[in-house]
């Protein structure tokens, strides 16, 4: 494929790119991180598409978009795909990528108009006739019953879209403290979730000054992980973000 046997990827739920109380624009602080980590493709949620009040609060803050902002130098394929609208903006799920990027679409699986939610996906595709790696971000809502609509959503589109034989990847904040994502995911798709997998528990990431939660999500299928960890960071999100490395085949 056209992407090296390893290949590396990180989720984070980067809260806005400002700080909990929104008094510090901390997106400069989320890339230099991302860049310090180096991953292949980036898996990221809540990323605002636009928000006048800030633009005109913070002097640093990007002139195009935030997208634009973490993407340059390293991700040349990028993708945000708006999720929620309010009066000052909006915000979404996003994908960074080393290699092109085909077949983008955005999923709308909000189960009420309450609460905006979406999946992005996206696939890399081989350079001759291999078969391609499928990517989807996502960002689940916090009630139950909520994401109870949105995991048979994502159930659905992964039986009708992507063959069994072909690769995965579904990264993002599932806000599944409840483990509601076991059977409609784990044992209907055969699907895996890496922390699980390798090291018998899911991963803690949430608050991220005393992560007590296990919301943040790598599942896959198709492809072999090699590693993975929990990166530490205070200050950048109410998340801790997730990196995970593959052998593909």
């Amino acid at each position: 494929m056209i992407f090296a046997m390893k290949l590396r990827i990180v989720t984070f739920n980067i809260h806005k790119g400002v700080s909990a109380n929104s008094r510090k624009h901390i997106l400069p602080e989320i890339k230099s991180l991302l860049h310090s980590i180096n991953p292949d493709i980036v898996f990221l949620q809540e990323v605002q598409g636009e928000h006048r009040k800030h633009s005109e609060k913070f002097a640093d803050w990007p002139e195009n978009s935030q997208l634009e902002f973490l993407a340059n130098e390293l991700w040349p394929h990028h993708f945000y795909a708006q999720c929620r609208t309010h009066k000052n903006g909006d915000h979404g799920n996003a994908l960074l990528s080393k290699y092109p990027l085909n077949e983008v679409m955005n999923l709308d699986i909000s189960s009420s108009r309450f609460s905006s939610r979406g999946l992005l996906y996206a696939q890399v595709q081989a350079e001759t006739e291999g078969r391609p790696l499928h990517l989807i971000c996502t960002h689940f809502g916090l009630l139950r019953k909520e994401r109870a609509k949105q995991f048979s959503s994502l159930n659905e589109f992964i039986a009708g879209k992507i063959p069994e034989e072909e690769a995965l990847i579904i990264a993002g904040d599932f806000n599944d403290w409840r483990l509601g994502a076991l059977e409609l995911l784990e044992r209907s798709l055969n699907l895996k979730e890496v922390f699980h997998e390798q090291e018998g528990v899911y991963a803690k990431t949430f608050p991220a000054q005393l992560p007590l939660l296990s919301v943040d999500r790598i599942y896959y299928r198709g492809i072999h992980p090699t590693d993975q960890a929990v990166i530490p960071t205070i200050g950048l999100s109410d998340h801790l973000p997730l990196m995970a490395e593959f052998e593909v085949k």
